[in-house]
């Protein structure tokens, strides 16, 4: 029996794990850790979050508070560096021969309907591959129609322009309408350059609403038959675009032409470029 007046002592466990324990001291539990450092991710995530949110702000703000409208941005020349080569070396072009540049619009203005946008690509159809645009152009001018072309110059080294009218003989067989009303062979008409050097909305193509006139380019007798070109030539930067509108001339009040291009001829009024490098 054991004496009370003495006291025991027992040694204590021999296992790594128990005395890993005690050499380690003091040690914090396992559920605060975790929470120590889900609180420092949560902390992380909310300054993340903050961040993105300031920039976010901060380009929403840049992109309302501008006043620039996507159609005034500025175009970019796509012809990097080819003034520099040929202007500071002795490199030779090669030759080309004169094109062609068809308007990129082509429609009417009424004195008669002062607000009627007259409708464009009218010569569309449907095929087994989906609507295609056919690139007719139509001019038709009267007493009372005018026609408004607009041009996109994309060629560089081919900037020196002249307009162009070519009317088909007066028994030409075209697969669009064609009608002519002149007395001598020719039709007088009177190109004037539009403020539009932009691309023109259709829509927004009426008597009342076009562009003005800000230069009176000239007035060119259209031949029957004929190609013709309106002197003197002018400069035409590529990049560009440029927009006219056809009337008739004071001297021929009472002409009428209404012609198609179509995918074989070219017919009515376009641009020749010629080169310049």
């Amino acid at each position: 029996m054991r004496d009370p007046s003495y006291e025991e002592y027992s040694l204590l466990p021999k296992d790594e794990s128990s005395a890993g324990d005690l050499d380690g001291g003091y040690r914090e539990p396992r559920s605060t850790s975790i929470w120590r450092a889900t609180k420092w991710a949560i902390i992380i995530c909310t300054l993340l979050i903050l961040v993105d949110i300031a920039i976010y702000l901060r380009i929403r703000h840049i992109l309302f508070s501008t006043d620039l409208h996507p159609d005034e941005l500025p175009i970019q020349n796509p012809y990097i560096g080819l003034d520099e080569l040929y202007s500071l070396t002795d490199v030779k072009p090669s030759k080309f021969d004169p094109l062609i540049n068809v308007p990129i619009l082509a429609t009417q203005i009424s004195r008669a309907e002062p607000d009627k946008a007259f409708p464009v690509d009218t010569h569309q159809w449907l095929s087994d591959y989906g609507t295609l645009s056919p690139p007719d152009r139509n001019l038709h001018v009267t007493n009372t129609i005018n026609t408004i072309v607009q041009f996109h110059i994309l060629d560089w080294g081919m900037e020196k322009c002249a307009i162009t009218v070519r009317l088909p003989a007066r028994d030409a067989v075209l697969p669009h309408e064609y009608e002519l009303k002149d007395t001598r062979g020719t039709i007088r008409l009177d190109i004037c350059e539009l403020e539009a050097t932009r691309p023109l909305n259709s829509l927004d193509l009426t008597w009342k609403k076009h562009p003005k006139c800000f230069e009176h380019v000239g007035t060119i007798d259209a031949r029957v038959g004929e190609e013709v070109k309106l002197e003197p030539f002018f400069d035409c930067q590529s990049g560009t675009f440029r927009a006219f509108e056809i009337s008739c001339s004071p001297e021929m009040p009472d002409c009428g032409v209404n012609v198609w291009s179509n995918h074989n001829d070219t017919w009515g009024l376009y641009i020749t470029q010629y080169q310049t490098v």
